[in-house]
């Protein structure tokens, strides 16, 4: 496997785990997880990879598709995960996830 597709295994395990951690505590009600991607914006400013998770969990949540971002993005230790330099939410609901160069 290629680094580049290794990182987004990586990534898509992060919010996963985060995910996971919100149903445990509560804060998201949901039974299965929607297909979500992980993509590179078209915007250089909205961070090297950006995830669409929180809308497509909107409906079956029942809850804005910014607080479920909010509530992944707090749930998620980026001290603890050396290739993410910060994840932030922005707009609607998207997760917009920047890189430490040391991923490479």
């Amino acid at each position: 496997m290629n680094p580049v597709q290794e990182l987004h295994n990586f990534l898509k395990e992060v919010i996963i785990d985060s995910l996971e951690t919100c149903r445990e505590q509560g804060l998201l009600n949901f039974k299965q997880l929607p297909d979500f991607v992980i993509e590179v914006p078209r915007e250089k400013g909205h961070g090297d990879f950006a995830c669409n998770i929180a809308m497509l969990l909107a409906r079956e949540a029942r809850m804005a598709p910014r607080k479920i971002a909010e509530a992944i993005v707090a749930r998620i230790n980026t001290e603890s995960h050396e290739q993410i330099k910060k994840i932030e939410v922005a707009g609607p609901g998207f997760i917009n996830i920047f890189l430490n160069n040391s991923w490479l």
